[in-house]
């Protein structure tokens, strides 16, 4: 049978979804004929619309009561008769496995000795089987002029991944010292009004406020879609542990992660210019602000931004 439509169902985060693209690039390597669709809920589209290989997304509703139901859009594509299914997943999913048996016709899916990066497991659920090393995340970049020399990312829902005040104070001073024309923009999560769940989490005190506007600049919480604009005019990235850090890798530019209690090795942003930080306390708090710029430096150098 020629495979020439396959469609892919993705129920989790943004993050996620952009660690899936080396298994849809090779998706596309193997079948270079096929047409590739997704399934995503209507946060996660700001992301699926960066994947270059996705020919179309169906996009149901997670939180804007304007978008469409999940079971509508499982029938639309189900309609559209895909030759092979693929959950988006690093591990087997319940909830996803019910609605791929809408389909019926569903490559089979293992686990099984599968890698231990987020990444190549989504892969290995593609059927990628380590016949070549796959290529890093990749996401479009839009034709816009840059913005920001930096994004200081300062907002984290893990408390293990948060930032001390006096760390992101003490990040801003180091960073004029070393270049005093940097741009910086200041972020934290993206506003969500409709969905807890993406609330912005940020707990800014006045202290901190003010200190900022000392260098004038002040913390920005825009939606999603404003955020992925930001990290695109951005030439480089610090932040805490997240999907923040996997869209920057996938626009191909240096990322420096600061991660609590996760396994970097399973979850570190599968790019070439991203440097995962950890201490032995899994506490982002005690990561030295030094030791992060100078990993900063160093990747930023290695692009030859600076």
């Amino acid at each position: 049978m020629k495979i020439n439509k396959i469609l892919l169902y993705h129920r989790l985060n943004l993050g996620d979804l952009v660690l899936a693209s080396p298994g849809i690039q090779w998706l596309k390597e193997r079948y270079p004929d096929s047409s590739i669709r997704l399934i995503t809920n209507d946060f996660s589209v700001n992301v699926a619309r960066l994947i270059p290989e996705i020919d179309h997304i169906y996009d149901y509703r997670k939180f804007s009561n304007t978008s469409s139901s999940e079971i509508s859009q499982l029938w639309k594509a189900r309609l559209w008769n895909p030759n092979l299914v693929f959950g988006v997943s690093s591990n087997f999913d319940r909830r996803l496995a019910l609605r791929l048996l809408a389909f019926g016709k569903i490559k089979q899916q293992s686990y099984s000795n599968a890698p231990h990066h987020i990444a190549e497991r989504i892969a290995y659920g593609f059927g990628w089987r380590k016949q070549f090393i796959l290529q890093p995340v990749k996401l479009l970049k839009p034709s816009i002029e840059k913005k920001y020399d930096l994004i200081l990312f300062i907002s984290a829902r893990k408390p293990s991944n948060r930032l001390t005040n006096k760390q992101i104070l003490d990040l801003i001073k180091r960073l004029y010292k070393l270049h005093p024309n940097i741009k910086i923009g200041i972020f934290g999560t993206p506003n969500e009004p409709s969905s807890l769940a993406h609330k912005s989490d940020l707990d800014i005190n006045d202290e901190l406020k003010a200190e900022l506007e000392n260098y004038n600049l002040r913390i920005n919480t825009p939606k999603i879609e404003e955020m992925i604009s930001a990290l695109a005019t951005s030439s480089s990235l610090i932040t805490s542990d997240g999907g923040i850090a996997h869209i920057s890798a996938g626009f191909n530019i240096p990322v420096v992660v600061l991660s609590g209690n996760v396994d970097i090795k399973a979850w570190r942003p599968y790019s070439n210019y991203a440097k995962s930080l950890q201490t032995e306390s899994q506490k982002v708090l005690d990561i030295d602000p030094e030791e992060i710029v100078l990993t900063w430096k160093s990747l930023i150098n290695d692009k030859k931004l600076c």
